[in-house]
């Protein structure tokens, strides 16, 4: 499926809020140099060792080179919690749930927003997600974004499957592509985006009410979270 680039930073009259996203070095990792991942004793957006699809271009910065200037498609405002459209479109990404890279992952994602929701939940590594739901919180489809294999615990909900990762925003142009993430997410899911949360490695998030998102996200590594937040949930 052709990927179609972001569009400009402000249409339909919504503004973006953006997190920010600035791993310090980290230390070897004997898996490196597969798309998005650090060589080893850098960080991502080091040399590429293998020059793998999603790995930053040579000597490029992973977190802190030029911004590529597009974005999503804002969603039309709406109000407060649930009412920003119906279905939302959600996107939870992360490269990793953690250093072990020889077993599938395990991801936690609560939604605690009510409303419908087009859920999409993206790591490039092997996860399986685990999804809860609280009280007037429905989920209309689910989209599995990676490289290798996600699953995901919901029952009678319609899974999609796709090729991406993205785990920063605004996207710098090296490594895993949160623009074609975010693109593909749309294009699935036949609405604009309404949050964007990721970090490169989280193994647990809660999607509150208000559209604001907590995780664990390794920040003692040097991550920090990223989120994209339309104008209806400011």
């Amino acid at each position: 499926m052709k990927l179609v680039p972001m569009v400009a930073l402000s249409l339909a009259g919504c503004s973006l809020y953006f997190g920010s996203n600035a791993p310090p070095e980290r230390g070897d990792r004997p898996d490196a140099g597969r798309p998005g991942d650090p060589v080893d004793g850098g960080r991502p957006g080091d040399p590429v060792d293998g020059g793998r699809p999603g790995r930053p271009p040579d000597g490029g910065p992973q977190d802190g080179g030029a911004r590529d200037s597009g974005s999503p498609p804002p969603q039309d405002a709406g109000g407060g919690p649930g009412s920003c459209g119906a279905p939302e479109l959600h996107v939870i990404a992360m490269y990793e749930t953690g250093s072990d890279h020889a077993t599938t992952g395990d991801a936690f994602v609560a939604i605690d927003r009510p409303g419908n929701h087009v859920l999409v939940l993206s790591a490039y590594e092997s996860t399986n997600w685990h999804v809860r739901l609280a009280a007037g919180a429905t989920v209309r489809s689910v989209e599995l974004l990676g490289y290798e294999a996600q699953t995901v615990d919901l029952r009678s909900v319609p899974v999609t499957h796709g090729t991406a990762c993205g785990y920063s925003y605004p996207y710098n142009g090296g490594g895993c592509d949160t623009n074609q993430l975010l693109a593909l997410a749309e294009a699935q899911a036949g609405v604009r985006l309404t949050t964007f949360h990721g970090c490169y490695q989280a193994s647990s998030w809660t999607l509150h009410a208000d559209g604001t998102a907590t995780s664990n996200c390794n920040t003692a590594a040097g991550y920090q979270q990223d989120d994209l937040l339309g104008r209806c949930l400011r």
